[in-house]
């Protein structure tokens, strides 16, 4: 495999999936007033979390499935390097969300801090709080997902070994790829008849899943590459069109939505499809590049902004432009000074180690 490129439509991708489930989780704080659509588009934003899943599965696979091929020998820089990505952050925002519980108990009329129960704070800790030993979720709700994400990493070498040794051909990852669909969507009807239901119960396997999806697109683009722009633009085409079914035809979201996904990805992944480039603009590729800064950070900043500003005498439109500000800026702050500092010192010893496994060099900016 040939050395890992900069897909810029993707990282762009990243950062509109981070803000539809940073407007999803104020959307009953929006002003009355708001259009339709908006509220329809928001009601819907736990949708990017599968989208998430995928991206992460393809982009892991376009950065390490070779390495893996021959065997498992660089498992343990690969763990080494994925931990440097993702656990500086969330340690941070798990230390930040200990000034919730200390507030209500020091200000609150009931001092109630039942939601914040010290056992699921010990699992996010480990970031272990969504592997099935809890029935709830607690403190930062959108890590449940980076601790699933945790899972799929330990299943990855595993996975990249079996489909660069097994899933050899284009007709052999379609198959693979569908049957995986099918399972997903029998999963989510069982769940409560929505990807996003039972999170606690169904959120792993949901996650999962996706993640090997996501890697059979790899394989896809791997196999069948972009020789003409006619392939990535039929993916992005059917992709759209499976998306405006969804808008249109009350149909399950587990039924549409992850094929949708899973062919966006295909499609802008070749750099020189038309609606890539259109992504492939300095500003959204920021907002990818920090989105991982503001998946984490907007609960905390959500829930101040809602104690401080949702209440009668203030204008509807005042909590919601705060709220978006704030984890604009934070989401700046904490991966200049946090998510970037706090990867270089833990990847330092690593990533020598990982090239000499490997015998390739990473790309930092891609890696999800």
């Amino acid at each position: 495999m040939s050395r890992p490129q900069v897909i810029p439509a993707l990282i762009s991708i990243r950062g509109i999936a981070a803000w539809w489930v940073v407007l999803y989780h104020f959307r009953q704080y929006l002003p009355a007033r708001s259009p339709e659509w908006l509220l329809a588009l928001t009601a819907h934003g736990y949708l990017a979390v599968d989208l998430f899943f995928i991206l992460s599965g393809f982009v892991l696979a376009l950065n390490y499935a070779e390495s893996f091929r021959g065997g498992l020998a660089g498992a343990t820089s690969f763990y080494r390097l994925r931990f440097a990505r993702i656990y500086p952050l969330h340690f941070v925002m798990l230390m930040l969300f200990l000034l919730n519980p200390l507030a209500i108990a020091l200000f609150s009329t009931n001092g109630d801090t039942s939601a914040y129960g010290w056992g699921y704070f010990v699992l996010s800790l480990f970031l272990v709080q969504n592997w099935g030993f809890s029935s709830e979720l607690a403190w930062n709700d959108p890590a449940w997902s980076i601790s699933t994400e945790v899972f799929a990493y330990l299943l990855f070498p595993f996975a990249a070994m079996l489909v660069g040794r097994v899933i050899v051909t284009v007709r052999a990852a379609l198959l693979v790829m569908v049957a995986l669909l099918i399972v997903l969507a029998i999963g989510a009807q069982a769940a409560g008849g929505s990807l996003g239901d039972d999170i606690p119960g169904f959120g792993l396997t949901r996650c999962c899943l996706q993640f090997l999806i996501g890697m059979l697109v790899w394989r896809l683009r791997d196999r069948i590459g972009f020789t003409t722009p006619r392939v990535s633009r039929a993916a992005i085409l059917l992709a759209a069109s499976l998306i405006l079914a969804y808008a249109l035809v009350p149909i399950g979201d587990a039924l549409v939505m992850p094929a949708a996904f899973a062919l966006l990805v295909f499609g802008l992944a070749d750099p020189l499809a038309r609606p890539g480039i259109w992504l492939n603009v300095s500003w959204l590729e920021k907002l990818g590049l920090i989105s991982y800064s503001t998946y984490l950070s907007h609960v905390f900043i959500k829930i101040w902004v809602k104690f401080a500003l949702v209440r009668p005498g203030i204008p509807e439109w005042v909590p919601l432009l705060v709220y978006l500000l704030v984890v604009a800026l934070a989401s700046i702050v904490l991966y200049r000074m946090v998510e970037v500092p706090g990867r270089r010192w833990l990847r330092s010893p690593a990533v020598s180690a990982a090239s000499r496994s490997a015998g390739r060099s990473t790309n930092e900016r891609l890696v999800s």
